[in-house]
């Protein structure tokens, strides 16, 4: 009897063995092809890169033709989960699979970097709507787990579980630090939106903290202002921002404020923050959107194939960027495109065709719709002369203000922001994209102080397209130019009081 029990024993301990054995290999060879999967894509990118007109340190999408931006090699319908090497959707997805580079801080050091603004676009997120007969893929959410093959999560993970106090001046006192939980749910963060942020974070941590000393090792929590929108995707990727931006991360340094407001409106500016003209825009411009798509062949063609595929009316589909939502989760983590209860799938033409009628559409809704273009100089302007404010704090020393400010938000924050500013390409934002907007001075004479702005968009320098700059000296704008651009945007709409317009009947 006991010979019978220890030979039981023996034969669980085996099975167990062979079980454990069996997972880790598994792991091991998913971790192994996630690797070669992600070298493969970030090969393919390298080659167009190389064979581009412009080599600088960061490619210029803006730059590639209209047939290399959605160019693609992959022969096989059924392999679409290698559709990142379509240029075009890399430059959406935005893969953290190397360093972020970018011209950020490059200025002659007979300057001095005296304050930065930076405002960023959520990371990387589940899709945020839905469409009948379209399945959204699952993403591991589990941070856990995904600092297992990758370092920088894992070195993030180890930190923030060490600093989970709150700072007592945060707006965010019970919010959760990072997603963490088996599966994301919708619109919400994923690892690969912390991890673009913490190399966002990391860049230009470099260049201001490090090579600018823009703050010395021991700043003071007043030096930084953390602001992000209510939403969790906003915060955590501002936290994973600022743990790749300070060269020592706590919390307790930092002062982070939550807006309200998409566009960060501070009612402490003096501004209404609803304003009912730039809502009416904002309904014309989208009214207008919805015309430009009902009269598009190209689109309700579209329309119709993925009412085809996906087996519902054509009535039932959202509009493409929708579309492109949901369907682009399943690319920026390298997953099949989604298929149909029967196995009918969407295929990689019906893809680089959705994403060529959004361009083509949102290039002419964005930067030739007058509406469109008047609404985001409306809803930009409290922003803008909250910046500017701050500035003329520095200018004029009458006033501690901090050095440097992160604004966390969207792309319905970043895209009438670049319109206002009249650099927008009108092509929808990526995931973790940034628009940094760098104030500088210069000592002219021992009385005499010239002060500089420097704008740039994810790290191409912008400054010398920016309209309202009628001489750029070193790549810098004259800061009075950028006053009077305050000063006057407006005027072209009849605005004389902001407030007063905003509820105001008629233009």
């Amino acid at each position: 009897m006991r010979f019978h029990i220890k030979h039981v024993i023996v034969v669980f301990i085996l099975i167990s063995f062979i079980l454990w054995a069996s997972h880790v290999y598994i792991d091991n060879l998913q971790r192994n092809r996630q690797l070669e999967r992600s070298q493969s894509i970030e090969n393919k990118v390298n080659e167009w890169l190389d064979h581009r007109e412009h080599k600088d340190h960061h490619f210029r999408f803006d730059k590639l033709g209209p047939d290399l931006k959605y160019k693609t090699d992959i022969n096989d319908a059924d392999n679409t989960d290698k559709l990142l090497s379509v240029p075009r959707l890399w430059q959406y997805c935005n893969p953290p699979v190397k360093a972020v580079t970018g011209d950020e801080g490059e200025v002659s050091p007979e300057y001095r970097l005296e304050m930065v603004h930076v405002l960023i676009r959520h990371g990387d997120r589940t899709p945020m709507h839905t469409m009948k007969g379209l399945p959204t893929v699952k993403i591991n959410c589990n941070l856990d787990k995904l600092s297992l093959t990758n370092s920088k999560l894992q070195n993030f993970a180890s930190k923030i579980k060490d600093s989970l106090q709150r700072h007592k001046e945060s707006d965010f006192k019970n919010w959760d630090l990072y997603p963490d939980e088996e599966y994301c749910t919708g619109s919400q963060l994923t690892g690969t939106g912390i991890h673009q942020h913490i190399l966002n974070g990391e860049h230009l941590g470099f260049k201001f903290f490090r090579k600018w000393e823009l703050l010395s090792s021991n700043f003071s929590s007043d030096d930084i202002l953390v602001k992000s929108t209510e939403y969790s995707r906003t915060f955590q990727s501002a936290i994973a921002f600022m743990y790749g931006f300070l060269p020592q991360f706590s919390l307790n340094k930092l002062i982070i404020k939550k807006s309200s407001n998409l566009y960060f409106c501070s009612k402490s500016s003096g501004f209404v923050c609803f304003c009912p003209q730039a809502n009416l825009a904002k309904q014309m411009a989208d009214n207008f959107n919805s015309k430009l798509s009902h009269n598009s062949s190209k689109h309700q063609n579209l329309i119709k194939q993925l009412a085809d595929i996906y087996n519902t009316k054509p009535s039932h589909i959202p509009w493409l960027s929708a579309v492109a939502d949901i369907i682009m989760a399943n690319v920026c983590h390298e997953f099949k495109l989604p298929c149909n209860d029967a196995g009918q799938c969407a295929d990689q033409n019906l893809l680089i065709n959705i994403w060529k009628v959004i361009d083509n559409e949102s290039l002419i809704s964005k930067t030739k719709n007058h509406v469109f273009i008047k609404f985001s100089h409306l809803i930009m302007h409290p922003f803008l002369v909250q910046i500017a404010h701050q500035m003329k704090s520095v200018v004029l020393a009458n006033k501690s203000v901090p050095k440097f400010v992160l604004y966390s938000g969207h792309d319905v924050t970043m895209t009438p922001l670049l319109v206002a500013l009249g650099i927008s390409d009108g092509l929808w934002p990526s995931y973790a994209s940034r628009l940094v907007i760098e104030f500088y001075s210069r000592v002219v004479t021992q009385k005499k102080i010239h002060y500089f702005i420097r704008i740039l968009y994810n790290g191409l320098d912008m400054t010398r397209q920016l309209p309202f700059c009628r001489t750029v000296i070193n790549g810098l704008c004259k800061f009075i130019h950028f006053i009077h651009f305050i000063d006057t945007h407006l005027k072209p709409y009849n605005v004389t009081s902001y407030n007063r317009y905003c509820y105001s009947e008629t233009n």
